[in-house]
């Protein structure tokens, strides 16, 4: 299947990341650590969060024939302005 574009989220403090994790996990999905890779339902995806940049990123590197990249972008995109709007707001570019 195909993978999604890198989705860049600015002003990304750790009190926000702690927060869109959190968010994420209640969902099924378990983020460990600043780096790594997550699937559910063959769906994959993989994020990079920089403290010290106050960046993170967020690319699905699998979709699935039911669940196709562009897709899940919109979803993920929506879900950490969600989080980070507990804590303030996130850009992304």
């Amino acid at each position: 299947m195909g993978a999604g574009q890198v989705q860049v989220f600015t002003s990304v403090t750790q009190e926000r990341f702690a927060a869109m994790c959190a968010k994420v996990k209640a969902n099924g999905i378990a983020i460990e650590g600043d780096a790594g890779t997550a699937s559910k339902m063959g769906v994959e995806v993989g994020w990079n969060y920089s403290p010290a940049m106050m960046e993170l990123r967020i690319q699905v590197l699998k979709d699935s024939f039911f669940m196709r990249a562009p897709v899940i972008d919109a979803k993920i995109a929506a879900a950490v302005k969600d989080a980070m709007a507990e804590t303030g707001s996130a850009q992304c570019s």
